[in-house]
């Protein structure tokens, strides 16, 4: 019973340290960044109230691909907003805005991923097939043009969470096109394709409009560590130009210090900073060498070379097996809730004197119950 008692008090105390340790209010310490701080609490209502499965399309009206003059099809409601329920996650967790889904949006998404389906071939200016009408191959050539567009995966939200966000491989690190488009701060609205094995988000909709946001980065300053591979890259959008000659990155694990370096001279792993119109601007994209990721990893990341210095940390979590914040108010009904569920006892009270009810006052009730 004794041995009883002290895990218990240890993970009274627990709880009161990750309180201790969490941001005050809630409010990230970053500076020279923008976007909404989330926490782990934050996150996890969100995914539970915007759930998600990776689970294959279903259709209102089912697309046809091999026989002329073919046909579109329509995905089910459900379908769109298990997809969108992914997308405004990733958004959520980087602290932006959410976007609605288009019908129009969702029209062109959908006659372009199939255009790609005839062809059998991923393009984002495909050709016409013989066959195909030309008032649906301009519909399918519009939304391909427009749109993020993917191959191979099992649905639209792996596609969106494992494919478009992650933007690893050689042919879209130097951009991270795909996910600069899905976390474009400035898109209001978006829509889905998915025909056989080809998929489209249309990511187009107010593509350079104001937007408060600067800074938006990924991994974000919460993370799931679920999200984020060892060999994804990190990049971050101000939103203007950056002169890849004068920015330099430190990367810096706190666990044990160890520092990554990237410049345009020296990196350790991959760098790179492209100005191109994917969503926003001036992305700095790196990747360090030799590294893995675990929850309760934590890394600070600080940027020169800018009109400000950029500094934000990122810490690596399971958002649905994280401590609740422990305040003092809800400390004494934790407490009172541990006692009189173990021990039917009556509340704790301030047996210290020091004007609080906290672990030392559970402590002290469970020691004196047990005597």
């Amino acid at each position: 019973m004794k041995r009883k008692m002290k895990i218990c008090a240890a993970a009274v105390l627990s709880a009161v340290l990750f309180a201790v340790s969490a941001p005050v209010n809630g409010v990230s310490a970053a500076s020279g960044i923008s976007v909404e701080y989330r926490t782990a609490e934050e996150i996890a209502d969100y995914m539970n109230s915007h759930p998600f499965e990776y689970t294959a399309s279903e259709y209102d009206g089912m697309p046809d691909y091999t026989n002329a003059p073919y046909s579109a099809g329509k995905l089910s409601d459900a379908t769109l907003l298990n997809a969108l329920n992914a997308l405004n996650t990733m958004r959520y967790i980087a602290g932006i805005g959410e976007v609605t889904l288009s019908d129009s949006y969702n029209e062109l998404a959908q006659a372009g991923a199939l255009v790609n389906a005839v062809n059998n071939q991923l393009s984002h200016s495909p050709s016409q097939p013989a066959d195909m009408p030309d008032e649906l191959y301009e519909l399918g050539l519009s939304g391909t043009s427009s749109s993020n567009l993917g191959w191979g995966y099992s649905s639209l939200a792996q596609d969106i969470v494992y494919g478009w966000m992650s933007d690893s491989s050689s042919s879209n690190i130097s951009r991270v096109g795909h996910r600069r488009w899905c976390l474009n701060p400035s898109m209001e609205q978006t829509g889905f394709g998915n025909v056989g094995k080809y998929y489209a988000m249309y990511a187009f909709d107010n593509t350079w409009g104001d937007t408060q946001y600067y800074g938006v980065c990924w991994p974000a300053q919460i993370m799931p560590a679920e999200y984020f591979e060892y060999d994804d890259p990190w990049s971050i959008s101000m939103g203007t130009a950056v002169d890849i000659s004068a920015v330099e990155v430190t990367l810096e694990r706190q666990s044990d210090g160890r520092t990554w370096l990237f410049s345009e001279d020296s990196a350790d792993g991959y760098f790179n900073v492209e100005n191109s119109n994917y969503g926003k601007k001036g992305c700095i994209i790196f990747r360090p060498e030799d590294i893995s990721y675990s929850v309760g990893d934590s890394f600070e990341v600080t940027i020169t070379g800018l009109s400000q210095t950029v500094n934000y940390t990122v810490d690596f979590v399971d958002v649905f097996s994280t401590q609740p914040e422990i305040t003092e108010t809800n400390l004494h009904e934790l407490v009172n809730f541990l006692v009189n569920r173990e021990y039917n006892a009556d509340e704790v009270t301030d047996f210290s004197g020091d004007g609080n009810i906290d672990v030392f006052d559970a402590v002290y009730a469970r020691r004196s119950l047990l005597d």
